[in-house]
């Protein structure tokens, strides 16, 4: 009820505003008031322009004065040349001895008579003088009035400015106060224009523009998108429903409750949005991550929550922005090659409730790999990965981003894991303890850098294949028989060498 009469006095007030004042009236309120200033403006203009045109006229006549004082100038140059040639000639006649009292007192005379012809030819130049200077102080009188009736005419210019904006500010606020005018009467009607906002949940809620009112609806989700409010999304549960995916603004969501439908990479339904993915978040209640979730997309944060107990085969390979993931307490195993190639992620922790790890999850280039206190399978030491039974530990993998060019097994190891050393880059040399009596599978693969080997097991098993793409391989140092190396029936890399019999030093 309050709300209705709130809406109710809206409308007495937008029409006694709106339906009063018509824009024809505002039109004629500004013209009236800034014809008179535009008048005005007018005026000032001519009797500017007439300014203008007056020291154009002075400047003209000014540089007619000027042009006459320098042609005098020039004249009584030539007339004190004349009188220092006299001067010159009666000097010479009077040190001559020779004088002729006649002929310098006519040299007298005609210096006599060119001396007047310069003072009144000074007298002309000091009257030019005058009047230029007289010009001058016209000329600066004339700028100092149009520098006065310049900033008369902007002040005058700005006020018009003024009251136009604000002809254009009373327009705007007629305009929307007319559009919440029939936005209000639709209200009345029960038709709201709803703005929605999305929380990334299976619903959306929906608020009035004009009245507040608020509605909570379902997706309506068609081709990959919400009809009603537009947000990328689907549908992806196992049971249909009880998962949805949303993208708004970089960041992907999942929610629900259940377990995600597994896809091939092809039909991964966000597949089409991969490169615009930011960040992602998995929501409480959804528990997994099907295979290639997030294969080669632009994610750069992760986040998983507690309920999410297993991360599918490939679900972060080839994510090479990413530089961050939570992995929350209640995940309990991560598939094969779940993070290969995730260059940029530097360091991962994996929770005390992870149980399994496939042997190549963690091929990512990682400077560490840490384990939360108290897992009951894993544990780090100096930053790499093993597995442990009682005492006896396996080798899982080697953080190979940690930059170190060479590698000792710890005491203890007694074998080291499919891949543990794959792509390893930096590693030059390392060293198998005697512990050591099993390496498994492609234990080297693309270990392309790797020079020197070193074993001090004689018990050990190595798998066939496990120096596979190792080409600059040389040295192997082994502490058996050349008998005992060839009973492993190793296939090594073309160029490699074995050292029998080696004695540690």
């Amino acid at each position: 009820m309050k709300k209705l009469t709130a809406i109710l006095l809206a409308l007495a007030l937008l029409f006694s505003f709106a339906g009063c004042i018509s824009q024809e009236d505002l039109d004629n309120a500004v013209n009236d008031a800034t014809k008179p200033l535009k008048e005005q403006i007018d005026r000032l203009n001519a009797d500017i322009a007439a300014k203008e045109a007056k020291i154009e006229t002075l400047e003209d006549e000014k540089a007619e004065l000027t042009a006459e004082k320098t042609t005098l100038e020039g004249e009584i140059d030539e007339v004190d040349a004349q009188i220092a040639t006299l001067n010159g000639k009666v000097a010479e006649l009077e040190a001559s001895g020779e004088a002729d009292d006649q002929e310098i007192a006519k040299l007298k005379g005609d210096i006599s008579t060119l001396e007047g012809k310069k003072t009144e030819l000074s007298g002309k130049v000091t009257e030019l003088e005058n009047s230029i200077s007289a010009k001058d102080a016209e000329i600066t009188g004339l700028h100092s009035s149009i520098q006065t009736l310049t900033t008369e005419k902007q002040t005058l210019t700005d006020r018009v400015e003024e009251l136009e904006k604000e002809n254009a500010t009373l327009e705007n606020e007629k305009t929307e106060l007319e559009k919440e005018n029939a936005g209000l009467k639709n209200c009345l009607a029960g038709e709201h224009a709803y703005s929605y906002t999305d929380n990334h949940e299976k619903t959306h809620k929906g608020t009035c523009i004009w009245c507040d009112d608020t509605t909570v609806e379902a997706h309506s989700f068609a081709d990959g998108a919400c009809s009603v409010c537009g947000i990328a999304g689907g549908y992806c549960g196992t049971e249909g429903e009880n998962a949805v995916w949303t993208l708004k603004d970089g960041a992907f969501t999942l929610s629900g409750i259940g377990e995600v439908r597994t896809y091939g990479l092809s039909a991964i339904p966000w597949r089409e949005h991969k490169y615009q993915i930011e960040s992602a978040t998995v929501n409480d209640g959804i528990t997994n991550l099907p295979q290639w979730a997030f294969y080669n997309t632009t994610v750069k944060t992760v986040t998983l929550p507690g309920s999410v107990t297993t991360i599918g085969a490939n679900a972060f390979y080839f994510c090479v922005d990413m530089e961050s993931i939570t992995l929350s307490e209640g995940l309990q195993s991560i598939g094969d090659t779940a993070f290969r190639n995730c260059s940029a992620l530097k360091s991962i922790t994996i929770p005390a409730s992870v149980t399994s790890i496939s042997s190549n999850a963690l091929d990512a280039d990682l400077e560490e790999i840490l384990v939360a206190e108290g897992n009951p399978v894993y544990r780090s030491i100096d930053g790499n990965l093993y597995a442990f039974d009682g005492d006896a530990l396996t080798l899982m993998r080697y953080a190979d981003g940690s930059g170190k060019d060479s590698f000792v097994t710890p005491a203890g190891v007694r074998a080291i894991d499919r891949e543990a050393f794959a792509y390893a880059y930096n590693l030059v040399s390392l060293t198998i303890s005697e512990d050591v009596d099993e390496v498994r599978r492609d234990v080297f693969l693309g270990c392309h850098f790797l020079t020197k080997l070193t074993i001090l097991s004689r018990s050990i098993h190595i798998d066939a294949d496990a120096f596979c793409m190792c080409d600059n391989l040389r040295d192997i140092y082994y502490v058996g028989t050349q008998e005992q190396w060839d009973a492993l029936g190793i296939e090594l890399p073309e160029g490699a060498t074995v050292h029998y019999n080696y004695i540690a030093q």
